[in-house]
């Protein structure tokens, strides 16, 4: 997966797997994931990504790119005066 400048949503619509995810080389770290769970990743390095499905229905995900002036935005509304500390 290329490196992006945006926070990525992703979302499990279908299925089950177990994905794994390295940057730079490190080590490989295991998820477990099933329809309807939800991440929220800050953007960063390039990554190596794979996964094996674990039931026979097939395994859809939703990616969205965040636009930073959105997701910027979205930060100030929640956090306020405090949106200098805010990290994902």
């Amino acid at each position: 997966m290329p490196a992006v400048t945006e926070p990525l949503i992703v979302w499990i619509s279908s299925g089950e797997a177990e994905t794994q995810k390295r940057e730079n080389d490190g080590p490989w770290l295991t998820s477990h994931v099933k329809k309807d769970s939800l991440f929220l990743t800050a953007a960063g390095a390039p990554c190596d990504f794979r996964r094996r499905t674990l039931t026979s229905e097939c395994f859809e995900t939703v990616l969205v790119l965040l636009g930073l002036p959105l997701f910027n935005e979205a930060l100030q509304d929640v956090f306020g005066a405090n949106v200098v500390y805010a990290r994902l």
